[in-house]
């Protein structure tokens, strides 16, 4: 004789949001078998609209990659702001931090692509991948010149001596391209602190200052740094919070003033930026993520000092830390 016991059916819809993917669920009550084992919720949700749902992490990934693309610079761009995939146009390659979290669990000698074109049930889920390098955002300098990393998506093996996980190749290598968008990652806190010589007469300035911020994906409208209340005063270090769109990683600051004041000439000892998400990261738990930078750039603002320069476009270095480009 069969049990049927109380229970509730329970359906699930998808909410893409500024806060990440939600789960909304709606019950209603019915008599049903219960149901032998755990019920697990999907890793991989297709949206139906050439897009799937990371229900571990809240990303969002492009279903289908992009094909064998000519060179890294062409990747980025090839999924501009304003072209549209699932109702969003804030499609970027991914971090090698994104692609380690999609590709997690590894099993040794399973190639990851095959994984992922599958599951458990044969739904597919992606589809296209196959055994190759997808490009990602993270680049760096080497002795032959600007490289950006791959991720290897064919067999895994924890001795990579044959085809590394991570491999560095020229902006002018060929790989294919999977683009992400993380709804946690839209929108970030800029954390700007600004150190003003103490040890340079007359280093402080009246003037209003002004900085843009410039990055991968873009960059800031002119920031306002209001000069009043004893902000840039000699030996002073002020700090300023912008929440903005995440530009990804920076490339360059402009820093500026207006000449105003009885006293605008400025010597700038040190400029720091920290980028902060403060929504919980879902795959460490941890409550803040944070990346930082320096900008290269100390000596005078100033018509009457050093260059007599007051506007300058300078490089910013990254201290990675938190989430890696």
């Amino acid at each position: 004789m069969s049990l049927n016991v109380r229970v509730y059916v329970v359906r699930l819809s998808i909410l893409i949001g500024l806060a990440g993917v939600a789960l909304i669920v709606q019950a209603a009550e019915a008599q049903v078998p219960r149901p032998s084992g755990k019920v697990v919720l999907p890793r991989f949700i297709d949206n139906g609209d050439g897009t799937i749902s990371d229900t571990k992490t809240g990303h969002m990934w492009m279903q289908t990659p992009v094909g064998e693309t000519p060179n890294w610079k062409k990747a980025m761009h090839i999924m501009p702001p304003g072209i549209k995939l699932g109702g969003y146009d804030s499609w970027r390659l991914p971090t090698t931090k994104e692609f380690d979290d999609l590709t997690d669990p590894k099993v040794e000698g399973q190639a990851t692509c095959d994984w992922l074109n599958s599951s458990l049930s044969g739904r597919p889920h992606f589809s296209g991948l196959s055994w190759r390098y997808y490009w990602t955002e993270w680049t760096y300098e080497s002795p032959n010149g600007w490289q950006a990393a791959a991720i290897w998506l064919g067999p895994y093996y924890r001795d990579t001596s044959s085809n590394p996980w991570i491999q560095f190749f020229p902006f002018e290598g060929f790989n294919s391209a999977l683009y992400v968008r993380s709804a946690r990652l839209d929108s970030c806190t800029y954390k700007l602190t600004i150190t003003t010589a103490s040890n340079v007469n007359y280093s402080g300035t009246d003037a209003k200052v002004f900085l843009t911020i410039k990055g991968m994906r873009g960059s800031s409208r002119e920031l306002l740094m209001d000069g009043a209340g004893g902000n840039f005063e000699k030996g002073s270090t002020n700090i300023f919070d912008f929440k903005l769109p995440d530009y990804g990683r920076l490339t360059q600051v402009r820093i500026r003033h207006d000449n105003s004041g009885s006293n605008p000439g400025w010597y700038v000892q040190e400029i720091r930026i920290g980028k902060v998400w403060p929504i919980e990261d879902l795959t460490t738990h941890d409550s803040g993520i944070q990346q930082d930078y320096s900008v290269s750039f100390t000596g005078w603002l100033a018509t009457s000092e050093g260059d007599k320069q007051i506007d300058r476009t300078v490089q910013v270095n990254i201290q990675a830390r938190g989430v890696h480009y």
